[in-house]
């Protein structure tokens, strides 16, 4: 599908659909004051019949003839009020519009409906999530089915959004650059994911790593550790986890050398990626188990992230760090009751070998100081608790930094990923005190989520700047099977985007 900015002349335009809008009292937008009055006011006349009476949101009305525009076919799709929209409404409407595509095929839509106003937002951003929109809509996977057929092939070939003038033509570009460069990422990240454990394991990440290597040629360089290399930093917490599956660990190192200020220091995003987590000896439930090939959606989406700030030249220096192994039970799977000794030389007593996220990135975090980075990103599937806390809409992440908080926050408006800043204070260190080790990888009582983080905070130096971001709840849908979301790619890529212009180099 291709996307495009322009006017068109509806008198001489053949085999194009025009979705257009109106609103409460009949009220029309821009375009669709044009159309009436080409038609000897056709759309208004239909209102006598009240046609759009206790419509919803989105419902739309089909118009296969116009007078005056015989090769013209219009969507009519009520907007509610006549008032500023949030993003929530602007993608109802999408998505309404892009089922009723199905029905209907055409070379071009003219989607003027792109003039609405949505609150806090610029003609860029609405064109620009308006095509991320469009593009999380129309995704499929079916990578896997004999028929390979899209109930969405035959949607038109190309979506023109309206322009209101010459100057704003380079905006309007940038946008869809833009989108087009994120959405292909979340949709890479998306397939990433939704692969399943059998095929999606260690080597298949290594493979993958490589061949985004290939494609970003002079942007980035990788280095891949493998269990050897690992056994020899000692990163017992992480190797513990990984004991008991015949598929070895691995860690995938991309950098990004975006700007040569030798004092530009890096930012380190790290992502979890446990291919498989059966839980260990601390089984999970059977019921949905088969979701958990969805515990690599965080080392997935450094993929995703990396090719945005390649793809997008960000100037800054950012080093993109999977962390990959499989939760599997064997006579080599550690227990309830071990004691476990970290790269840090801080011990742990495993009291849950279903808390294993932790004790895979506080291994990482430690290793990664050797980067001397900015700030530290890690980004993990981590607690049922924070599922339990926000639900499946947004994502819990907690931070050291007030002024990092901030841009989260605003970067999470900005996109719609949204996220919810969660506490880590020391009064929920008690939680994970032992009478026989530093920590216990567990705490007790409720708080899940944040005593998660503060394990995670013992592995980072109070001198640097971290955030922790947890996306047990929003990494996929559990209302539907196989089907990741591809967050958190545009919410840290737009995070990038703005740091990048905010930092005083």
């Amino acid at each position: 599908m291709k996307f495009n900015v322009k006017n068109i002349d509806i008198k001489k335009e053949k085999n194009i659909y025009i979705i257009t809008g109106i609103f409460e009292k009949y009220k029309l937008s821009k375009y669709t004051k044009i159309i009436d009055a080409f038609t000897r006011n056709y759309i208004s006349s239909l209102f006598k019949e009240n046609i759009f009476q206790n419509c919803k949101i989105g419902q739309s009305l089909f118009l296969n003839y116009l007078p005056n525009l015989p090769f013209t076919k219009v969507l009519l799709v009520y907007c509610g009020k006549e008032k500023k929209y949030d993003e929530y409404t602007y993608k109802k409407i999408i998505k309404s519009i892009i089922n009723t595509l199905n029905y209907v095929s055409y070379k071009k839509v003219f989607f003027s409906i792109s003039n609405i106003n949505i609150i806090n937002k610029d003609e860029y951003w609405k064109i620009r999530l308006g095509i991320e929109y469009f593009r999380e809509c129309m995704y499929e996977f079916k990578k896997f089915k004999r028929n390979i057929n899209s109930s969405l092939s035959h949607i038109s070939k190309e979506i023109i959004f309206p322009i209101k003038s010459n100057k704003d033509k380079i905006i309007y570009d940038n946008a869809i650059k833009d989108a087009l460069i994120i959405s292909n990422a979340v949709e890479y990240v998306k397939n990433l994911s939704n692969m399943p454990p059998n095929i999606c394991n260690s080597n298949y990440l290594i493979k993958k790593t490589y061949n985004f290597a290939n494609k970003h040629k002079n942007k980035i360089n990788i280095k891949i550790l493998k269990k050897n290399e690992i056994e020899k930093l000692n990163m017992n917490a992480y190797l513990s986890v990984s004991n008991g599956s015949i598929n070895e660990p691995m860690i995938s190192i991309i950098k990004y050398n975006g700007n040569n200020n030798l004092k530009l220091k890096p930012i380190v995003i790290i992502g979890k990626g446990v291919t498989f987590d059966c839980g260990g000896i601390s089984i999970k439930p059977s019921s949905k188990m088969d979701e958990m090939k969805y515990d690599m959606c965080g080392a997935a989406s450094i993929y995703g992230i990396m090719h945005v700030i390649s793809e997008l030249n960000i100037p800054l220096n950012v080093i993109g760090i999977s962390v990959v192994c499989e939760n599997m039970i064997s006579e080599r799977s550690y227990r309830p009751g071990d004691i476990i000794k970290t790269m840090s030389g801080k011990t742990v007593e495993i009291l849950n070998t279903d808390a294993e996220g932790r004790l895979i990135l506080c291994d990482i975090l430690h290793y990664v100081r050797k980067f001397n980075p900015e700030m530290i990103i890690d980004i993990a599937t981590l607690t049922g608790a924070c599922v339990v806390a926000l639900g499946h809409h947004m994502s819990g992440f907690m931070s050291n930094n007030k002024l990092l908080i901030k841009q989260i926050i605003k970067a999470s408006i900005e996109t719609g990923d949204l996220v919810w800043n969660l506490p880590i204070s020391k009064i929920y260190h008690k939680n994970l005190q032992s009478n026989i080790a530093d920590m216990t990888n567990t705490g007790i009582g409720g708080a899940g989520a944040i005593t998660a983080a503060c394990f995670l905070s013992k592995f980072i130096s109070k001198k640097l700047s971290w955030i922790h971001l947890d996306i047990a709840g929003t990494a996929w849908h559990y209302s539907k099977r196989n089907y990741a979301t591809g967050r958190p790619v545009k919410l840290i890529s737009q995070f990038l985007i703005n740091y990048s212009s905010l930092y005083k180099r």
